[in-house]
């Protein structure tokens, strides 16, 4: 687990912080994530589709609109060509990063979801070779706030602004608002009239040939911005930050990554709480003042990439086809304040859990970061 992999995730928003001017990394500077030189504002891209559904939610005043981008392609699995507009954190990913021109504003996302399909609707997934190693909606004008730091340390760790996101573990859950579809959430994000807002993503694709995938979002929003909701701040906390000790033991298989450094910068809630974490995880364990209020666990129930010949000719590292599928998420709404102590530790065991194996037949790294989603009421 390189350090530049976890800390490349939160670049995405500071890439887009102000997305109109050109931004160096430094003379000399290797950036992050290896990325060099300037970073220009990404292209703006206009809506592929825009589809106003019924909503699922009561009250006159929740709309519901679906908006699609694309097509982006991905790289075939046998081809050495640059495909893509950014950087990548594995070396088979393509990445994309555009600012969504056709996204609406002034609005107070009540439920989001964020779907990565191919054309005819169906999703990405490791059965049919393309592997979401991460993809995000940011709102890239929103002022972030800190909620989350270390101890003594006077750099909290910023949230990365993400209206909605999604990755291999966790493609079917809807962070933004819940899975329950009839109950109104008492969750919001607001996105300010006329803000930018940047789509990300960052798949692999396992196939032998060019892939072409769409970004959808299914949104229920009400106008303007909604008093009475517990507003939303998404953070990607690396296990091990406030240590410095990002990574596993040299040549270990089976390993804990623990941090007890973390507290609370303000009061509030804990609406959402889940790791993100790659092959070869067991789970990731969230305390708070001592207490376990969450033990996110790894699911093994997807097919392998890469174990079927037309998606590569790889196997999941000689043991069989199930790979991480998912990951079992805490939305309990744990009250928290100022000061509270927040403890993280990630559990590996790569003789239970190989690590993936890239499509050039390389393994894949291993990841922590603890996914916390604040909630302050407005």
């Amino acid at each position: 687990m390189r350090n530049s992999t976890l800390l490349s995730l939160t670049l995405a928003a500071a890439v887009v912080a102000s997305p109109l001017e050109k931004r160096q990394l430094g003379k000399g500077s290797k950036g992050i994530g290896g990325f060099r030189g300037s970073i220009a504002a990404p292209p703006k891209v206009k809506a592929f589709k825009t589809e106003t559904l019924k909503p699922t939610f009561p009250g006159d005043d929740v709309k519901r609109v679906k908006v699609t981008y694309g097509p982006y392609q991905l790289k075939a699995a046998n081809s050495t060509k640059r495909v893509g507009n950014f950087f990548s954190l594995d070396p088979q990913c393509t990445g994309w990063m555009n600012l969504a021109t056709d996204f609406p504003t002034d609005i107070t996302i009540l439920n989001g979801h964020m779907s990565i399909h191919f054309a005819d609707g169906t999703p990405i997934s490791n059965s049919n070779g393309v592997y979401d190693h991460h993809a995000f909606i940011i709102d890239s004008s929103r002022k972030p706030t800190a909620h989350i730091g270390c101890a003594g340390s006077k750099t909290p760790i910023m949230p990365i602004n993400s209206i909605m996101g999604n990755s291999a573990e966790s493609m079917g859950d809807m962070a933004q608002g819940g899975r329950d579809l009839k109950t109104r959430p008492v969750t919001g994000n607001y996105v300010g009239k006329g803000h930018t807002v940047a789509l990300q993503l960052d798949l692999v694709n396992y196939n032998n040939r060019t892939e072409e995938v769409y970004i959808s979002a299914d949104m229920s929003y009400v106008d303007g911005r909604s008093k009475g909701i517990w507003e939303t701040a998404a953070h990607l906390v690396p296990v091990g930050i406030c240590r410095g000790v990002l990574g596993p033991p040299k040549g270990s298989v089976k390993w804990t990554l623990a941090d007890d450094g973390l507290t609370m910068q303000d009061s509030g809630k804990l609406m959402y709480v889940r790791g993100h974490m790659h092959d070869g995880s067991i789970n990731m364990v969230f305390s708070l003042n001592g207490k376990v209020i969450c033990d996110s666990r790894t699911e093994y129930n997807a097919a392998a990439l890469g174990s079927k010949p037309e998606a590569g000719g790889h196997s999941h590292g000689g043991m069989g086809d199930a790979m991480m599928g998912g990951i079992s998420i805490c939305t309990n709404g744990t009250e928290y304040k100022k000061g509270d102590k927040l403890s993280i530790a990630a559990n590996y065991d790569l003789n239970l859990h190989p690590l993936r194996a890239r499509p050039d037949g390389g393994m894949s790294d291993t990841m922590a970061l603890g996914v916390i989603v604040t909630g302050q009421q407005l």
